[in-house]
């Protein structure tokens, strides 16, 4: 059976190759792409989790596994499910809705 990736949990992802800023290696990152996509579609949406923890209004801070860490929505991209690694854990409900909202405020539309 195929691997389910549910929007909010993180998951081990291999981003080479990048070019430029991009953010390189593998990584955890956090499947922001919706359930129906990610069952339907060969591909997901992610948001990358860095350990360089930086004051940007677009850095979402987070604590997984006792280390703080910050997911960098301004790498959000889309790749290939063959890309996407072991499930890694899952975002609290607390990181869950500061990711959602900084989320909405990039993508507002004026």
């Amino acid at each position: 059976m195929a691997e389910k990736y549910k929007q909010f949990s993180i998951y081990w992802c291999d981003l080479e190759p990048t070019f430029g800023h991009q953010m390189k290696k593998t990584r955890p990152c956090v499947i922001v792409s919706p359930d129906e996509m990610n069952e339907l579609l060969g591909t997901v949406i992610i948001v990358p989790l860095t350990s360089t923890v930086r004051k940007f209004p677009f850095y979402v801070p987070v604590t997984y596994h006792e280390q703080v860490g910050a997911l960098a929505c301004d790498q959000i991209k889309t790749i290939d499910k063959r890309r996407v690694g072991g499930r890694f854990t899952v975002l609290t409900k607390k990181d869950t809705e500061a990711l959602s909202n900084t989320l909405v405020t990039m993508f507002q539309i004026s």
